[in-house]
């Protein structure tokens, strides 16, 4: 009687187990893609170790953060701000209507 029932909950736990794991999400990148895979990548702290950070820079037409190597730039004239960032098309061509309507 007792056999059963620690053997009963022996298969119980392993069922519980397997279940889990099959229903639960992937916690670790490793998980959702092989080292072949070139899916999207979360980066922690811990990845950034002995790495620099990418600089972010601001559109300020929609106030978005955008990484500095992904942004369109636009040669805004001289000065400390003679470069502008921008997150899309849309947002560079209304901050050129915008300059050229204060003209």
């Amino acid at each position: 009687m007792i056999l059963k029932f620690v053997l009963y909950f022996v298969l119980f736990y392993m069922a519980f187990k397997v279940a889990g794991k099959l229903f639960s999400p992937a916690t670790n990148k490793r998980d959702t893609f092989s080292k072949k895979d070139k899916g999207p990548s979360v980066s922690s702290d811990s990845d950034l170790i002995g790495k620099e950070r990418e600089e972010m820079v601001l559109d300020e037409v929609c106030g978005s953060y955008v990484a500095k190597s992904m942004a369109l730039r636009l040669d805004a004239g001289s000065g400390t701000e003679a470069e502008r960032f921008f997150c899309s098309e849309e947002c560079r061509g209304k901050f050129i209507e915008t300059k050229n309507k204060k003209h």
